[in-house]
């Protein structure tokens, strides 16, 4: 296959995080539907989990130096079909390094906060070029509406993973400890409901401050490069953000049969359903959090299974990688304005 047909994946990425699972899940499914695809690290940060995760998968990956210039030179050199950017920083560059070479430049719109000082601006930067992009997507219509252009609102979506027998009933949080994913929620929860245990999965600028306040019930597992070897020992997933736009841990929790309950922010709403496959809560409202942990502790088995089946369907049904991925081939189609088969290489 030429290079010339390759799709770049591309992000400026140091951990794991929701971007990461979402390419990693992005560049299975294209590759499953015969596209040649290429995950591009902007800057090389050292080892990396993503990284490993697509060598495992058999993955190619690219890893440049961080500068335009360096991307621009590899541009002009492998000439990719489309360039696909995740992330602002990536965003930024990639759409830059596209009209500088003539390229098709395609970006997803993940994050569901604005940022503050620095971070606002590269925020608004990376919003404003959406108006030279080829295809833009949004993954909920709250992004979607901050963006000059209308952007083709495309849902997350992951593959039905092996599910391993539970070993635990863990309840857990799983995240970046930021104020946007609200983790502060969880200790104050924790300080009410002290003979239940908890549990933190992540890193982040609050992490300090939430170990010195947290009680003994509450557990700080620390940032992870793959969840895979801890799923199976979570029952529930709780999700106090207050920002978000379509989650991945969200996906990849309810895949596995584990039900969530979530602030009701970003388009949580197309993935949980309230008493059905887990709880929507009016956004801040803890007490009304904490009350849906005690109604599921509660709860007895036979109840509690048929959420978790609920769970796994909602996901086949709407949020499949093989539902999604010929969507995603058809823009790519339509933004390059040349066919592109789901069974072989992009065609002239």
């Amino acid at each position: 296959m030429s290079v010339e047909n390759t799709i770049w994946l591309t992000l400026d990425s140091r951990t794991t995080g929701g971007i990461e699972t979402h390419v990693l899940e992005l560049a299975k499914g294209l590759i499953q539907h015969g596209l040649d695809v290429n995950v591009v690290f902007l800057r090389n940060y050292g080892h990396h989990p993503l990284r490993d995760a697509l060598i495992d998968a058999e993955i190619k990956t690219i890893s440049l130096d961080g500068s335009l210039w360096s991307l621009v030179k590899k541009v002009k050199r492998l000439r990719p079909k489309i360039i696909h950017s995740h992330g602002y920083k990536a965003g930024l560059m990639c759409c830059l390094a596209a009209g500088l070479t003539s390229s098709n430049h395609t970006t997803t719109y993940h994050a569901g906060e604005m940022g503050k000082g620095k971070m606002a601006l590269y925020d608004w930067l990376y919003r404003q070029t959406s108006r030279f992009n080829n295809r833009s997507f949004a993954v909920s219509d709250e992004i979607a509406m901050r963006l000059p252009v209308q952007p083709i609102v495309l849902d997350n979506f992951i593959a039905t993973p092996d599910i391993f027998p539970k070993t635990d009933s863990q309840i857990a949080f799983v995240g970046r400890l930021s104020e946007e994913k609200g983790p502060d929620h969880i200790l104050s929860i924790a300080s009410n409901l002290k003979s239940i245990q908890f549990h933190i999965y992540g890193d982040g600028p609050l992490a300090d401050c939430l170990k010195q306040q947290a009680g003994d019930n509450c557990h700080f597992h620390g940032n992870q490069a793959s969840m895979e070897s801890h799923w199976h020992k979570i029952d529930l997933l709780l999700m106090p953000s207050r920002y978000e736009g379509l989650p991945m841990v969200a996906l990849e929790a309810m895949s596995r049969r584990i039900p969530v309950i979530a602030f009701k922010v970003g388009a949580m709403e197309k993935v949980v359903l309230t008493d059905q496959n887990g709880w929507l809560v009016k956004t801040n409202d803890v007490d009304t959090f904490q009350q849906k942990i005690e109604d599921w502790l509660r709860m007895d088995t036979c109840c509690k299974d048929s959420i978790r089946e609920a769970a796994i369907k909602h996901i086949n049904t709407y949020f499949n990688t093989q539902n999604i991925i010929p969507l995603i081939v058809q823009q790519y189609a339509e933004g390059s304005g040349e066919s592109i088969s789901c069974c072989n290489a992009i065609c002239k």
